[in-house]
């Protein structure tokens, strides 16, 4: 019976510990390779999943803005055909919006005072802002501007 000492067993051993470690380096090789494909494919999911609901969230926006937008000139129209009705159109259409989609209502003069304002705030100068600028300046434009 050889012993464990012999050369024949050593080279048994070592043998024997060289394959075990290059099995455990395939085997290691294997699980990078897999755990590569599984994180490309997952990127791939979720971009594919970022364009879907941007693409969603994109459309749900514009189909607000439009709303905000038709509701505006309805509301116009409607100031400049009957002024007192024009409070109860104005919470009615706010009503109509998701929550907090249609926060403040406003009626200006050409000056920029506020004449109406579901938020109060009637006589207000807001002449100076960005939002009433906008339209002043290009009276003959009849389009949404968001600040």
């Amino acid at each position: 019976m050889a012993s464990w000492r012999s050369p024949r067993w050593l080279s048994f051993s070592l043998a024997l510990a060289t394959l075990l470690v290059l099995g455990v380096w395939a085997y290691w090789l294997r699980l990078e390779a897999s755990h590569a494909r599984m994180l490309s494919t997952e990127e791939a999911r979720a971009e594919r999943e970022t364009v879907r609901l941007s693409n969603g969230l994109t459309e749900q926006m514009s189909a607000v803005l439009r709303g905000i937008d038709f509701v505006a000139k309805d509301l116009r129209d409607r100031y400049a055909v009957d002024a007192r009705g024009f409070e109860k159109a104005a919470h009615i259409a706010a009503n109509a919006f998701p929550p907090n989609a249609l926060l403040n209502v406003a009626i200006t003069d050409e000056h920029g005072l506020v004449r109406y304002s579901n938020l109060g705030g009637i006589g207000t100068d807001i002449s100076d802002r960005e939002h009433f600028r906008v339209h002043a300046d290009h009276s003959r434009s009849d389009r949404l501007f968001i600040s």
